[in-house]
């Protein structure tokens, strides 16, 4: 017996659903002119050219300005450590939030600037689950941040991006490998992450690719 018109339609809708591309509509990505109100000297160490998202209904929902030229080399990802050419405590560039928004931990962000400052998770026990990574992004206010050129030590950043969390942990952001396609550009991985994805200048010539989350939270 034939299934109704309605059942079989809806069966190749869902189907196609599940079969769509990472790509994920509804933020967008576009560029951005200008450091906007990026102070010094972090305005001078980013690209003039700067990067917004917006989205679904149009609206800028954060603007990111990239390091010129990171002291970094691509190099072969470890087991758990994606960019093992980058040092801890590099600063990646500055972002702004245009809105509230929520970190990985699902700890609250005010609208503001930020640097990004490239930060590899402890291997003790209190950091299991957190990420099969250990890569993330911690956020600093900028008016913390003192030298775009300096390297912080693991605990001047995590003390530094309270600040930003305000609340006894950091400001964290998630990293995971950038998947082929153009860049910059948003796509959903396959934990249900939106994940913004670049390429960061580095002096070694060969750019690094870097993929975060701008929304969604760790268990």
């Amino acid at each position: 017996m034939r299934q109704p018109f309605s059942v079989v339609r809806i069966a190749i809708l869902l189907c196609a659903f599940l079969a769509a591309p990472a790509a994920f509509a509804d933020f967008k990505v576009a560029k951005l002119s200008g450091g906007g109100e990026v102070p010094s000297p972090f305005k001078k160490a980013v690209q003039s050219e700067g990067i917004q998202v917006k989205n679904d209904a149009g609206q800028p929902y954060v603007e990111l300005w990239l390091n010129k030229a990171l002291n970094a080399e691509a190099k072969d990802p470890s087991f758990d450590v994606i960019h093992t050419g980058v040092p801890e405590g590099s600063f990646l560039g500055v972002i702004r939030f245009v809105e509230q928004s929520a970190d990985f931990r699902g700890q609250p962000v005010k609208p503001g600037y930020y640097t990004m400052r490239y930060a590899l998770m402890p291997t003790d026990g209190n950091h299991l689950g957190v990420s099969q990574y250990r890569d993330f992004i911690v956020l600093v206010p900028v008016e913390a941040d003192k030298d775009p050129a300096a390297n912080l030590p693991f605990a001047q950043a995590v003390s530094l991006s309270r600040k930003a969390s305000g609340t006894g942990h950091p400001s964290i952001w998630a990293v995971f490998p950038s998947s082929d396609g153009e860049q910059p550009a948003v796509v959903q991985n396959d934990l249900g992450h939106h994940v913004l994805q670049v390429k960061v200048p580095a002096k070694s010539g060969a750019a690094i690719p870097l993929a975060f989350v701008i929304e969604g939270h760790g268990e």
